[in-house]
């Protein structure tokens, strides 16, 4: 069954962690924090998500974020049961205490290398959770809200065992003068076997080549292709606070240039289920989209894993045309722009 969920996309994420280790160190502080409880500071990180009727809530032990931190955690738990029980998924709900930048959550492939590495309980700075445990994961959430609640259409989920590890990856950006609790729920609410018979996947499209001089606006444009025919539910944006208009195209095939959307809120108006239930693209098609920014500081503003740095991503919600087909990961990492102004791979 597990073969099927396999999210392997590997010159894809070396690229990228060779990229992060370049742009730096997992926080940008002076120091990173003690890991200190939060109860023992006595400082109270209530999130209003009651468990759901019909599945479970997982929470993290979270830790303190001091004043002006810009961190990033990955803390390790584990799904209730034994591998004997299996959940099918068919709605995902996660929430945040306030100054969460954005929550990436994962599960380690049972019996892989990956698996045998994370221990429950664990909690390290990291930047993404492949580099810090391996990278046999299982994309699961990924939002900037901090109140998220993804619904699947009738047929398609996600798939987990009793037992699973758990990767939760939560930002912080500590703008007040006091202490805050990072703190973060999970809501993973349950339905029949027959009503998922096809893996929800995420595929992710992002443009590096992003910048802003000081004080200025830009426009960038950006282009990815699938190389397997797949059917696409909804899309969302990622950017970060001085992203302006963000847009997407169809790209490549008899619908180029046709227009699907335009978000103009970075932090709300960020995702998109297109109308009709799902497209199929079909291998040499994709999605065209832009990224504009208006630089209010006095600094550069470009790619980078803080929230003082930009990002330019398109997300694209999957799965695959025929039950039981197996696809590899779809995405793309963009570094140059070709002749025509359009990033691509």
């Amino acid at each position: 069954m597990f073969n099927t969920l396999r999210t392997r996309i590997s010159p894809l994420k070396t690229a990228l962690f060779t990229l992060l280790l370049v742009l730096g160190c997992t926080s940008k502080t002076a120091s990173e924090p003690p890991e200190i409880d939060i109860q023992q500071r006595g400082i109270k990180a209530n999130l209003d998500l009651e468990a759901p009727e019909k599945g479970f809530q997982i929470e993290i032990l979270g830790t303190v974020i001091e004043p002006g931190d810009d961190i990033q955690w990955c803390e390790v738990v584990q799904l209730p049961g034994t591998g004997k029980s299996v959940f099918y998924i068919n709605r995902l709900e996660s929430s945040m205490t306030r100054f969460g930048q954005n929550i990436n959550v994962s599960a380690a492939i049972p019996g892989s290398e990956t698996e045998a590495n994370i221990e429950e309980g664990t909690r390290v700075t990291c930047q993404r959770a492949g580099e810090v445990f391996g990278e046999d994961l299982i994309d699961v959430i990924s939002s900037q809200q901090l109140y998220s609640d993804i619904r699947y259409p009738s047929g398609v989920g996600k798939v987990l065992v009793g037992g699973q590890k758990i990767v939760v990856g939560y930002h912080y950006f500590n703008t007040s003068d006091e202490a805050i609790p990072a703190k973060v729920k999970i809501n993973f609410h349950l339905t029949e076997k027959n009503e998922v018979r096809k893996i929800a996947r995420t595929a992710s499209f992002e443009n590096f080549t992003i910048f802003t001089p000081p004080g200025g606006e830009s426009t960038h444009l950006a282009e990815c292709l699938v190389d397997k025919d797949i059917l696409v539910y909804s899309l969302t944006r990622r950017t970060r606070r001085w992203g302006t208009d963000f847009a997407v195209w169809f790209a490549g095939g008899d619908r180029d240039g046709e227009h699907i959307w335009t978000s103009s809120e970075w932090n709300r108006d960020t995702h998109y289920v297109l109308p009709g239930g799902p497209i199929r693209l079909k291998a040499g098609e994709g999605f065209r989209f832009e990224c504009d920014y208006n630089n209010t500081t006095s600094e550069s503003l470009q790619f980078g894993v803080y929230a003082t740095d930009e990002s330019c991503m398109l997300q694209a919600n999957w799965w695959v045309v025929d039950e039981g087909e197996e696809v590899d990961e779809q995405g793309c990492l963009l570094f140059t722009v070709d002749e025509d102004g359009i990033a691509r791979k």
